[in-house]
């Protein structure tokens, strides 16, 4: 596992090749830990060993996802990429799975959090080429009513029209001033 920032990310996501083909993300949230949890130890890799540890306990091969994000913004590579995640039944294979950490049917995220969700989930539809939509930037809830996955407050709400209100616009604008950003610097 590895930490990253922002921009951290950006090169190591960029600078790496990748041999399995990823046609999407899936975004959760953790719900446990949750907000409360990370005020009293604000460590990433301590929650994310400690999530791979309940995985592996529950019988999996490996963490179930392939990067968390943090309250403060922190991005950690989980799961090889190479890997499928453990996210969603029968909807894991040519997707990566992001845990955002945090209950969002309570906690409100933090800037910082929602500033690199939006980054992420806008350098992996550019690095692999998949368009923001309901078939490509999923929920969990969307496959598994019995959860409110990624939370009732996950960018204005759970559903796939709120999704399409207020999401996925967020996604595009980040998109957009990467590559406007990338632009300048060449």
């Amino acid at each position: 596992m590895k930490v990253y920032n922002k921009e951290e990310f950006k090169d190591w996501l960029f600078s790496t090749e990748f041999t399995r083909s990823i046609r999407g993300v899936q975004q959760h949230h953790t719900w446990k830990p949750n907000y409360d949890h990370w005020m009293n130890k604000p460590d990433p890799l301590y929650w994310c060993e400690s999530m791979k540890k309940s995985h592996l306990k529950r019988g999996f091969s490996d963490i179930a996802q392939n990067i968390t994000i943090c309250p403060d913004g922190s991005i950690v590579v989980c799961r090889d990429f190479n890997k499928t995640p453990a996210g969603i039944r029968g909807k894991n294979t040519g997707f990566l799975c992001i845990e955002n950490l945090g209950d969002f049917d309570n906690d409100l995220m933090s800037d910082s959090q929602i500033e690199s969700i939006l980054h992420v989930t806008a350098l992996l539809s550019i690095k692999f080429n998949f368009p923001i939509d309901t078939d490509s930037v999923i929920y969990h809830t969307w496959y598994a009513s019995y959860k409110s996955c990624p939370g009732e407050r996950f960018f204005s709400g759970n559903t796939k029209g709120n999704a399409m209100e207020s999401f996925y616009p967020a996604i595009e604008r980040e998109i957009k001033r990467i590559k406007r950003e990338g632009e300048a610097s060449k």
